[in-house]
């Protein structure tokens, strides 16, 4: 059913064992699904190279950019989740679907994130949106396609949402859509999800994080200590040294306000921008503001499973992102 653009989604249904919020999350990223879409990646791995673009300010983002035999009509730029990359097994599901149609892909890593630690010496915090939209915009200037597209997920979903709006207030060229899996538009309610929820997923996040930090600080020996690093012993407490040691900010709610979405942000927005959440996601805890961004160009659908970007379909491991992001490019 579809009222004024939000969809209750009736298109994920996972087979029996799969409807666990928590499997679901876990599928998103686990290895295991690699061996049954080897078939279709390797075409998206031999063609892709890695390419730098920089902002006007000197700052570098990296990317691996896969085009096709021939010219193709449309790029579709995938912008990863938190301590995620162009290599997260959501990433090549999603690229190698997407190259496999017939679009060239360019998968972004924002900075701190894939092999970009030495590039910058500021550490990557959630605010990092002026870069992230410099690189689009010299991306969608020294590239011919007909079309864009760009694909976020979790906070690549944000950032993505973020630097659609900005660039069509900013940049002569700008995105066809926009489209965003399992955004985050709460901080705070995310920050708590994380902290009060399953041990798992602290363990992994915090883990993750702490080796971004030490390939940093490989390189940039004087942002932080290693020891430091190490002592952490608590997302807490980890977020606030950060936050207030190396953003603008004074205060954590500070910080997490500054990239909160609302849907007043994007009601100039003339692009299209589709949504996907679903209602038992782990990590982007159901909200009430889901409803209220679906409008004249933005698309909402809600299902009531899928986990955090995750929706595995099958036992197969097929995720249903990956149609959902198909169908809608080809409605533009």
């Amino acid at each position: 059913t579809q009222v004024s653009g939000m969809t209750q989604s009736r298109g994920f249904r996972p087979l029996p064992g799969l409807g666990n919020r928590h499997v679901q999350s876990i599928l998103a990223s686990a290895k295991w699904r690699v061996p049954f879409m080897q078939k279709r990646l390797q075409p998206l791995l031999k063609a892709s190279i890695d390419e730098c673009w920089s902002d006007a300010e000197g700052n570098v983002l990296h990317s691996v950019y896969a085009k096709q035999p021939s010219q193709a009509s449309a790029l579709i730029i995938l912008i990863h989740g938190w301590e995620g990359s162009h290599e997260s097994v959501y990433m090549r599901s999603t690229a190698s679907s997407c190259f496999a149609h017939g679009y060239d892909v360019l998968c972004l890593n924002l900075r701190d994130h894939g092999p970009s630690h030495s590039f910058n010496e500021g550490l990557f915090h959630a605010q990092r949106i002026d870069e992230t939209v410099g690189v689009l915009q010299q991306i969608l200037r020294s590239t011919e396609y007909e079309r864009y597209h760009l694909v976020g997920f979790s906070l690549g979903g944000n950032f993505a949402l973020r630097a659609g709006a900005e660039m069509e207030r900013r940049c002569d060229k700008t995105l066809n859509t926009v489209n965003a899996v399992c955004p985050v538009i709460d901080p705070k309610a995310t920050f708590a999800a994380m902290r009060e929820g399953p041990a798992i997923y602290l363990r992994y996040f915090m883990k993750k994080w702490k080796r971004s930090l030490h390939l940093k600080i490989a390189h940039f020996p004087e942002l932080l200590r290693a020891e430091q690093v190490d002592a952490f012993d608590s997302l807490d407490a980890m977020t606030e040294h950060l936050v207030l040691a190396h953003t603008p900010f004074e205060s954590v709610d500070d910080y997490f306000d500054s990239y909160r979405l609302v849907p007043e942000q994007f009601a100039d927005v003339q692009g299209a921008i589709n949504l996907l959440w679903s209602k038992d996601d782990p990590v982007i805890p159901h909200h009430p503001d889901f409803l209220r961004f679906a409008g004249r160009n933005i698309k909402v659908e809600l299902a009531e499973r899928g986990g955090h970007c995750g929706f595995i379909s099958n036992y197969w491991l097929q995720s249903y992102i990956d149609q959902w992001l198909l169908d809608k490019l080809k409605e533009q």
